[in-house]
C-alpha cells in the first residue's frame, strides 16, 4: 500500500487567499491510496475503504479498481503475490 499527498488544482476546490495584494488560489490537498491485493481479496478491500471514507470530513471521494495481470518488484526480483508481500 502506498499513501501519497496530492494537489487538486481544479478551481472549484482551490482556497482563495490574498498574498502581497494579489488574489491567489491554493490547491486543495488530498490523499491518494494505492493498494495491490489478490483477486479473491478485492471486494473486501473496496468495502473496507468505503467504510473508512464515510466520515463527514471526507469532502470528495473517488475510487478506481484496476486489474493487474502481473506485478514484480525490483530488487530482488519477485513475481505475483510475493511481489506485494502477500
Amino acid at each position: 500500500m502506498t499513501v501519497s499527498e496530492v494537489l487538486d488544482c481544479r478551481h472549484d476546490h482551490a482556497a482563495t487567499e490574498i498574498y502581497r495584494g494579489r488574489t491567489i488560489r491554493r490547491p486543495a490537498t488530498k490523499l491518494r491510496l494505492e493498494v495491490a491485493v489478490e483477486d479473491w481479496n478485492v471486494d473486501a478491500t473496496v468495502e473496507l475503504i468505503e467504510r473508512a471514507s464515510a466520515s463527514p470530513q471526507a469532502s470528495e471521494k473517488g475510487a478506481f479498481v484496476i486489474g493487474l495481470d502481473e506485478c514484480f518488484y525490483i530488487p530482488p526480483y519477485k513475481r505475483s503475490a510475493a511481489a506485494v508481500g502477500v
